[in-house]
C-alpha cells in the first residue's frame, strides 16, 4: 500500500484505493475511489467532491436507489462502470 504523509493536497484529483495517508489536509481536492482498500489516519477535508467507480460507484446507486443518500448530490457522482478512474 502506497503512504502520503504530512501533506497539505489542493486542487488536485486524489486516488484513494491502495493508499494510507497520514496527517494529510485536502483542499478543493477530488477524491477518487472505487472499492479498494485505504486508510486515513489524522486527515482533513475541506470542500472537497468524490467521484466513485466499479464496486464504490454501485454501493452508492444501490443506496441512492433504497432512499440512503440523495439523487442528486453534485457532491459526489458514480462513474458509468465502463469509464475507468483517472490515470
Amino acid at each position: 500500500m502506497k503512504i502520503i504523509r504530512d501533506r497539505a493536497i489542493r486542487n488536485e484529483t486524489v486516488v484513494v484505493d491502495e493508499t494510507e495517508f497520514r496527517n494529510c489536509q485536502f483542499f478543493d481536492c477530488r477524491f477518487s475511489y472505487s472499492g479498494g482498500e485505504y486508510t486515513f489516519i489524522d486527515c482533513n477535508a475541506s470542500n472537497c467532491a468524490y467521484d466513485f467507480w466499479g464496486a464504490a460507484g454501485r454501493t452508492i446507486a444501490f443506496c441512492q436507489f433504497i432512499g440512503l443518500l440523495p439523487k442528486d448530490s453534485k457532491r459526489f457522482t458514480t462513474i458509468p462502470k465502463q469509464s475507468g478512474p483517472p490515470a
